[in-house]
């Protein structure tokens, strides 16, 4: 891989890692680094290929939209044809990007996607395509594919009081039989129809506007660098409801719904294919996946926020047990 371009380098903590980096990740805090800390990963700015058409050597393992991966030995590279390519060096923990549009905010966005959660997922950390909040010291993930409600959810929740784990991405570790969600960048990505929801967030935070076409609200960074994951919960919208519901999902549906939830879906490499069933498997036996059922709203209001936020601490909540006791009807026991 070539050398990265320039030498100002700042380090940051981010997903339980700690990351020298010339490129823009997201605002992040600085991190005050030891002499003796290690670096997890180093991430910079390289040459573009000279022919960013022409596909990279190695197998295919990733057929995520526009940016399929491939490996070749220690190296996975994702590719554009416009857009250039992105590597990284799995036995030195480097990440380069060749990128043919050299702008912070492009790195920005390919990085706190796609990179990270492969590179976090090729090191055995799986990846959750989630926003995580923080109820009761415990992380509750809002899970589920592009456009079904996570960031409507999160904003609503984060406008009534809850604090933000991370936006988009859940990185998660098991302990035994319980698992933990790692805190990631904490700027909630509001697309148009729920831009408003900024509003209800109030202008104390930072807010602006995203390449991509985003309204974005950049919140603190979460207390703790991991918290307990107390649950996985899917939204669903359902004109029938008045208010918002949370029902536990169990057996093969559970199953369903975390083999969807996961930010990289569309592995094709055998390995990780074989690593991927036993953490769904895991992940849908220890953890508990709840359906969050709700009116369809065109706009949210603080009443709605504060409603929704009720819902959950009324089911999260810490005063018996592990803190979390739901029976399949959605009650607590």
């Amino acid at each position: 891989m070539a050398t990265d371009h320039g030498d100002r380098r700042a380090y940051h903590r981010l997903y339980g890692l700690t990351l020298a980096t010339t490129v823009p990740v997201g605002p992040l805090a600085t991190t005050n680094r030891a002499a003796d800390e290690a670096v997890d990963w180093t991430i910079g700015w390289v040459d573009p290929p000279a022919d960013p058409r022409a596909a990279p050597p190695g197998r295919p393992i990733v057929t995520e939209g526009v940016w399929p991966a491939v490996r070749d030995g220690d190296v996975v590279t994702l590719w554009h044809e416009d857009l250039g390519r992105v590597g990284i060096d799995l036995a030195s923990r480097r990440i380069a990007l060749g990128l043919t549009v050299r702008t912070d905010e492009v790195a920005a966005l390919l990085l706190r996607g796609i990179v990270l959660a492969l590179a976090l997922e090729l090191t055995g950390v799986p990846t959750l395509h989630a926003n995580g909040v923080v109820i009761d010291g415990g992380a509750v993930a809002v899970a589920g594919p592009r456009g079904v409600g996570k960031t409507t959810v999160t904003a609503a929740l984060c406008a009534a009081g809850l604090e933000l784990l991370s936006d988009d991405l859940v990185a998660i570790d098991p302990e035994g039989d319980r698992w933990f969600a790692r805190a990631g960048l904490t700027q909630l990505r509001l697309r148009g129809e729920a831009a408003h929801l900024a509003e209800l967030i109030g202008d104390r935070y930072p807010q602006a506007s995203s390449v991509d076409g985003r309204h974005v609200v950049v919140l603190p960074p979460a207390t703790n660098e991991r918290s307990p994951l107390r649950a996985i919960v899917v939204p669903r919208v359902d004109d029938t409801v008045v208010r918002p519901q949370l029902v536990r999902i169990t057996g093969a549906e559970a199953f369903r719904h975390v083999a969807v939830g996961f930010r990289i879906a569309t592995f094709v490499d055998p390995p990780a294919l074989v690593s991927r069933l036993a953490v769904t498997a895991a992940l849908a036996r220890s953890v508990p996946v709840l359906a969050l059922t709700m009116p369809l709203r065109h706009r949210w209001t603080a009443d709605d926020a504060i409603e929704l936020r009720h819902v959950f601490d009324d089911t999260f909540s810490t005063s018996s047990g592990d803190g979390f006791d739901v029976a399949a009807d959605g009650r607590r026991r």
